[in-house]
């Protein structure tokens, strides 16, 4: 029997969907979305791509949305979590390999073109200039991009859980709401597709799915609207801290689907806005460009990138 080509499979482990490619020449090919409802594990996704393939698995580079901590992976909105030695068993792989997934965006921010990203303001980006993502999914991605004087290093961490800061007296309110529901009131829990349903329920609507309130926004509902223009001046309100933080005058790169998904309801005025309003340094600010991901799946480019790097010394 003929053995099959031994290739890199890129894997980017959502908290809804999961997407699988080969590094083929580069460049991530025969790319499958899955949907995680259907699964139970990530393990079983890769049985389901792996089981037509023509190829055989050489290394298995993910990016997962959840805490990477020592080769282990746990996810926090389903109850997925395993390591890279699972990966390997699963996948028949030498070497396995485990990532944040906002590690892997970060990756992929400085080979995005101009079709793939769309400017919302400030100025000209400095060419090694540091980089800051951040990106409302199923959670709130959070990452940075540095220069290190011969390539780019991501900073990985879980910045989507700071403490979310009210602007006005509606934020405040909606604080409150998530307070007395959580316990605590944090960036993810208002900013991202979950907390787009809570941010609807708190404007008074039934519990229904953040789809359900895009579609609904698209066709006129002004209770659908306002949730999606709060989600989105909150999230300026954060990107323009991240701006601040990391001092990332390379720009701003917002990903994650609930920004994809709904950019034509955006107010790009009102963003400007709410991301600028930082007082004293609403200058510096004001010089920073951001920048909307449109491809489906940047975080596969940003493992392609790491995989002309082989494997870390602390991998298995």
């Amino acid at each position: 029997m003929t053995e099959k080509p031994a290739h890199v499979l890129l894997a980017d482990i959502g908290g809804t969907h999961s997407r699988c490619a080969w590094l083929i020449n580069n460049t991530p090919t025969d790319l499958r979305i899955f949907d995680n409802d259907l699964y139970t594990s990530a393990e079983a996704v890769f049985t389901d791509y792996l089981a037509d393939s023509d190829h055989a698995v050489d290394v298995a580079l993910l990016g997962f949305a959840g805490q990477v901590t020592a080769g282990r992976a746990q996810m926090l909105h389903r109850q997925w979590s395993f390591t890279q030695a699972d990966i390997r068993e699963a996948t028949g792989a030498r070497h396995g390999v485990i990532i944040n997934d906002f590690e892997a965006l970060a990756y992929a921010v400085p080979l995005l073109d101009s079709t793939q990203v769309q400017k919302c303001g400030g100025g000209d980006t400095e060419a090694h200039g540091t980089r800051a993502i951040i990106g409302p999914g199923t959670g709130l991605g959070v990452s940075g991009l540095l220069w290190s004087g011969t390539r780019w290093v991501a900073i990985s961490g879980e910045g989507g859980h700071v403490t979310l800061a009210a602007n006005n007296e509606e934020e405040e309110a909606l604080c409150r709401f998530l307070r007395e529901r959580y316990g605590r009131a944090s960036a993810e829990r208002a900013i991202s597709g979950n907390g787009l349903v809570d941010i609807y329920v708190f404007l008074g609507g039934d519990k229904i799915t953040a789809a359900q309130i895009s579609r609904a926004a698209g066709a006129g509902d002004s209770r659908a609207r306002h949730a999606l223009d709060l989600l989105f001046a909150l999230l300026a309100g954060v990107a323009g801290d991240l701006a601040l933080t990391l001092g990332a005058h390379g720009g701003v790169y917002i990903g994650g689907g609930v920004a994809r998904k709904n950019l034509e309801l955006v107010d790009t005025t009102e963003f400007r806005r709410c991301f600028e309003a930082k007082g004293r340094y609403s200058s510096l600010v004001q010089q920073i460009p951001v920048f909307w991901i449109l491809d489906e799946a940047p975080a596969l480019q940003g493992l392609a990138y790491l995989a002309q790097f082989s494997i870390r010394p602390e991998d298995g």
